[in-house]
């Protein structure tokens, strides 16, 4: 049995699918495909219920993935103890990462440190900030990159890049003819909004709050790039990132509205880390080159 072919495994079960565990470790869908397949062939049961471009756990499969990781583990602590073998680093580093990175910064990042650092493999996580917050607390990640809130227990927060939240609206929509809107005008249109279980939709309700309005959404999404997409599509209205908004902007599917009262908001996106863990390793120089001083 090999570790390749389990850690393609569990790649495709922490990313739901093929192509998206493919995009994640900086592989393709038809090696993945083939180590799973090899993988099912040599314990002779299926591991994934294929449901188009998604995948399930089989139960066989949910047992064989718990076996999986404590495998892999083992093997990496082995490997890990004689990681400086001839000048070169090995090892692995567990990744939280929220969406609003993975499109914007993590494959750039990746291709980067991969070419750098061969022998170091990177497994990812994808998440809402929340949750990678969680991960990394309870040690279930190595570092986390995400959203920041101003503070959390037991996690080291180091802030690398900010983005501001901006009102959208469609460009052929009447909002964006006036040169300023009420929040109360703006808050009366039907609203996309990203997931109330997120950092950011704390911050973005508390617009509508703070103008004595309620954000009741019409449409919720998990990422910013969907509430932009659906914006653009001429089926609301909703505030979402600068980042998230750029290309839409640029192509003149949305327009910025101008708030009255509004006062710019920023989110600030960074690493978070274990207060009690000493960077080292794969995990320092993954550090090292994000120039984060230590």
């Amino acid at each position: 049995m090999e570790l390749t072919h389990l850690r393609a495994f569990i790649a495709v079960a922490d990313a739901g699918g093929f192509s998206r565990a493919a995009r994640l470790i900086a592989s393709t869908q038809p090696t993945l495909s083939r180590q799973v397949l090899g993988l099912e062939k040599e314990l002779g049961r299926s591991l994934f219920e294929r449901l188009g471009k998604k995948v399930v756990l089989t139960d066989f499969g949910r047992t064989v993935l718990a076996k999986s990781r404590s495998l892999v583990t083992q093997a990496d602590a082995l490997q890990a103890s004689g990681e400086a073998t001839g000048g070169q680093l090995f090892g692995l580093i567990r990744l939280g990462v929220a969406d609003s990175v993975i499109l914007s910064r993590l494959p750039r990042l990746l291709q980067k440190f991969r070419n750098r650092f061969p022998g170091i493999r990177i497994h990812v996580r994808t998440g809402s900030s929340l949750q990678i917050l969680t991960w990394v607390r309870e040690g279930n990640c190595d570092a986390g990159l995400c959203m920041l809130p101003s503070t959390m227990p037991s996690v080291k927060l180091i802030p690398l890049w900010s983005d501001d939240f901006i009102p959208l609206a469609p460009s052929k929509h009447p909002l964006a003819r006036q040169k300023a809107v009420k929040i109360q005008d703006f808050a009366a249109e039907r609203q996309i909004a990203i997931h109330p279980e997120t950092l950011s939709h704390q911050i973005t309700s508390g617009v509508f709050q703070n103008a004595g309005c309620t954000l009741a959404a019409d449409m919720v999404f998990d990422t910013f790039h969907l509430v932009v997409e659906f914006i653009g599509a001429g089926l609301g209205v909703g505030i979402a990132t600068s980042i998230s908004a750029e290309s839409a902007l640029k192509r003149k599917r949305v327009v910025e509205i101008k708030l009255k009262e509004f006062n710019r908001l920023s989110r600030h996106l960074g690493v978070a880390l274990h207060v009690d863990r000493t960077p080292e390793g794969p995990l320092e120089a993954f550090l090292d080159q994000l120039e984060i001083p230590r």
